[in-house]
């Protein structure tokens, strides 16, 4: 957020769902590795659409795949994790959907893995993960983003939704 402010000039607000008055509108809202978080999803998703201007984008990221669930879940207190289809079906009617596509592509052999047997003998995650580990996931989500910007890709750890607000007659 100081980057966008500091550098770009854009102006940014940050806040819970309930923390924005009724009469609130956006060009943008953001929405990274939260939803989960909130109980009730379809409340929150039309929330988030009543902030939009007409011709505003919602972007968002979520964790995917029920089967992927584990202690880092829990730890973290997630009602869910979804499947591209089931988040599609949650958005409110008057959203249009300009991207929706699995990310975390290259790391999905991981999470596999650590689903079916890392995680089984762990009692609990580091969420602070050391210098080289953040470099390499840094040069493995660049790569991503490559690829994002030409495709979507078929399967991954993560979900990149880019919905936008039909304008209303």
């Amino acid at each position: 957020a100081s980057y966008l402010s500091n550098e770009l000039g854009i102006e940014t607000h940050h806040g819970t769902l309930e923390s924005f008055a009724g009469t609130d509108r956006f060009d943008v809202v953001t929405c990274f590795d939260a939803l989960e978080h909130i109980e009730d999803d379809e409340k929150a998703l039309s929330k988030m659409e009543a902030l939009l201007n007409d011709k505003g984008f919602l972007i968002l990221t979520v964790p995917a795949y029920m089967f992927l669930w584990n202690r880092h879940d829990e730890i973290n207190h997630h009602h869910r994790r979804y499947g591209r289809r089931e988040l599609l079906n949650k958005l409110p009617s008057s959203l249009v959907v300009r991207k929706a596509s699995y990310f975390n592509t290259l790391l999905f052999p991981m999470a596999i893995l650590d689903r079916l047997v890392l995680a089984r003998n762990r009692k609990s995650y580091s969420l602070d993960p050391n210098k080289s580990v953040n470099a390499i996931l840094y040069r493995i989500f660049s790569v991503e983003r490559s690829i994002l910007r030409l495709t979507n890709l078929p399967f991954g750890v993560s979900i990149l939704l880019i919905a936008e607000k039909r304008e209303t007659p």
